[in-house]
């Protein structure tokens, strides 16, 4: 049994159900409408007629009586009226009728009303009127309840074979097989996407663990270097034992980095979260950073001239992860000391609500074959230790907090790359014409 199969016999039977419920209820309001209307009618021959003939009679008034019979049958909805004495039909607006034994009796479709005039027990009144007539706002009620339930059986129906062609069919031809899909199938489907789930989410945790690892492999490998650094500054304040127990651990550590390095094209789809968004002043930062890497390259006897100029008017404050902003400058500078630069320039200033930060250098640019890839990962320029991850990282991270980095132009003497990160805006509230709260 395929799955529109068992829509349709699942359904069939509820729908059937509740079209004989509707069904019901709606015959009752007709019973109900109809026997109203002939409690209704039966009063109205017994107030305004009958009446009328009880005087007729009384008076010997054939006039009056005839009268009444015909506001019966204009205005009463009967049929025929008969008045009878003694089994003699004395009156009638059927004319084929003589003796009241000749009235015609009461069917499917109509009624015969009884009446005894009051005080002339051998005289009898008959009407012979319609059995379903419904009049008034029941009759319009009545058919305007009928043509909802047949608008509202239409479509019902109308949406159970939309369902059935749009949904069902294409959807037991196409999940996960090829033909026709059994309603039981749907249960091992289920199950498989289940398993595809708790697959997906270890690849993620996995993803995670790769980048974290990618992420330490590349960013040790600068407190390393100082580390080294300070081994040989202060290498005459240890002994032989220190220095080699020193030399033993950065030497650990360098391996676990390099046991670390994964280089793969594979884009992870998670990273850890682990930092949180902070407000930073981003000239402080260059400057801290920039006073860093002098005494950084001061002690291993590198000369580079590093020049900042700012244009900003006013604050440079911005939302990004202070330790990962920091790193990834870090980064950008040593590429720029690798590359063979001796002169360093950086600008920051603001464009279109965002803060810019340009850095300058004359070293031998970027190769034309990996410009634009330069920011994918595992892509690296001319270094026999380099990861391929820092610019993936860097334009990974300023993505995330709504920014960018581009390399503007790249020459055997001079390359540039831009930073921007939006400002932030200091919300206000304004309260009149001249009162402002600054939060």
């Amino acid at each position: 049994m395929t799955l529109h199969q068992w829509f349709i016999k699942n359904t069939k039977t509820p729908l059937g159900v509740l079209g004989a419920f509707v069904t019901l209820i709606y015959f009752f309001f007709a019973y109900y409408a109809v026997r109203t209307n002939q409690e209704h009618q039966y009063n109205n021959f017994r107030d305004l007629i009958v009446t009328s003939v009880n005087i007729g009679v009384q008076q010997s008034n054939r006039e009056l009586i005839e009268s009444a019979f015909s506001r019966s049958v204009d205005n009463l909805g009967a049929r025929a009226a008969y008045l009878c004495k003694n089994g003699d039909a004395l009156m009638t607006t059927a004319l084929d009728v003589t003796k009241c034994k000749d009235i015609p009796v009461p069917n499917f479709f109509n009624r015969l009303l009884k009446f005894n005039l009051s005080g002339f027990s051998e005289y009898e009144i008959y009407f012979l009127t319609p059995k379903y007539n419904v009049q008034g706002a029941y009759f319009w009620v009545l058919i305007a309840t009928f043509l909802v339930l047949l608008a509202s059986a239409w479509i019902i129906l109308r949406i159970r074979k939309k369902f059935i062609q749009d949904i069902l069919i294409p959807l037991e031809s196409n999940l996960l097989t090829e033909g026709d899909v059994g309603i039981y199938e749907f249960q091992r489907i289920r199950e498989k996407i289940k398993e595809v789930s708790a697959i997906k989410e270890k690849e993620v945790f996995e993803d995670a663990i790769l980048e974290s690892k990618k992420a330490f492999s590349h960013n040790v490998k600068s407190p390393l270097r100082n580390l080294r650094l300070i081994r040989e500054k202060f290498k005459n304040l240890f002994d032989e034992d220190d220095t080699d127990l020193f030399d033993s651990a950065v030497s650990q550590i360098s391996s676990m980095a390099d046991k670390l390095k994964v280089r793969t094209a594979r884009t992870s789809r998670s990273s850890l979260e682990t930092n949180k968004l902070a407000l930073i002043e981003i000239e402080e930062l260059v400057q801290h950073c920039i006073k860093k890497k002098l005494h950084e390259w001061t002690d291993i006897g590198t000369k580079v001239v590093l020049n900042v100029t700012s244009k900003i008017k006013g604050h440079s404050i911005v939302a990004v992860e202070s330790s990962e902003m920091n790193s990834l400058l870090s980064n950008l500078l040593n590429n720029s000391l690798e590359a063979g630069s001796t002169q360093i320039d950086l600008l920051v200033s603001t464009s279109d609500n965002h803060l810019q930060l340009d850095i300058v250098d004359n070293g031998r640019g970027v190769p034309h074959l990996i410009r634009d890839s330069l920011f994918n990962e595992g892509i690296t320029s001319g270094k026999d230790s380099g990861t391929g991850y820092g610019l993936y990282h860097a334009r990974k991270h300023l993505k995330k907090w709504h920014g960018n980095i581009e390399l503007i132009e790249t020459s055997s003497t001079l390359t540039k790359f831009r930073l921007s990160v939006p400002l932030w805006v200091t919300p206000k509230i304004r309260l009149g014409d001249k009162d402002t709260i600054v939060i």
